[in-house]
């Protein structure tokens, strides 16, 4: 089993990276190959996934993670180190504390709690050789959409499509998806304008009940 991390047993460290002032952290900029690659499959995930390296510093969040923070400022709160921790102050000592674990090898899981009426979110902290650790966010309420990949072999959907459709039928509208993305909200009603072509729809409402349809059938991943 590996030592115990300096920086797991340093409650004074651990508790200035906790009080750093909450900033955005964008996705990291990363000059090797490898990583780019990484990131870019990630990022066409609909879990939202952060990279750390071994310190707990956040190299990369996920579209979907990013999504999280904007949807759900309840239970998450960018954070300047960690890139995301939980918004209720008592929680991140455990999440950190998790997070630092598996970066030196040792996964770990913790509920987090959102109020009353929604299951908490399960949060999995997994060591990554060669970076340090993935953190993935799981919400037992969320219905099941499918992948990327699935909705670009099925319909001819480019990457960028396919990132919208499942954008809407994750709720979102329009103008939060150009947000999101960084793009106008033109060009995502242009997009929109090819999903419909593609799928033969008409009306959002029938495309984000074609995709959700499609994810019950593939067994994606659950979203609300």
């Amino acid at each position: 089993m590996p030592s115990e991390s300096p920086h797991i047993t340093a409650p004074a460290e651990l508790g200035m990276l906790l009080s750093r002032r909450p900033m955005p952290v964008p996705p990291a900029a990363e000059p090797n190959a490898e990583m780019a690659m990484l990131a870019a499959a990630l990022d066409g995930q609909s879990l939202a996934i952060a990279l750390h390296g071994p310190d707990g510093s956040a190299r990369f969040l996920n579209r979907a993670m990013h999504r999280l923070l904007r949807v759900d400022p309840s239970a998450f709160t960018p954070h300047g180190s960690f890139g995301i921790v939980p918004a209720e102050p008592t929680q991140r000592s455990r999440y950190a504390t998790s997070l630092l674990a598996a970066a030196h090898g040792r996964p770990a899981e913790m509920p987090l709690m959102r109020g009353e009426g929604p299951p908490p979110y399960m949060v999995c902290f997994q060591p990554m050789e060669g970076i340090g650790a993935m953190v993935t966010i799981l919400d037992p309420s969320r219905r099941r959409l499918p992948s990327q990949a699935f909705l670009r072999e099925a319909f001819g959907f480019t990457a960028a499509e396919a990132a919208l459709a499942l954008d809407l039928a994750d709720g979102l509208a329009a103008a939060d998806c150009a947000s999101l993305r960084g793009v106008s909200v033109h060009t995502v009603r242009s997009q929109l304008r090819a999903l419909f072509a593609k799928t033969g729809l008409c009306r959002q409402a029938e495309l984000v009940s074609l995709i959700l349809t499609m994810g019950v059938q593939q067994g994606g991943p659950q979203k609300d």
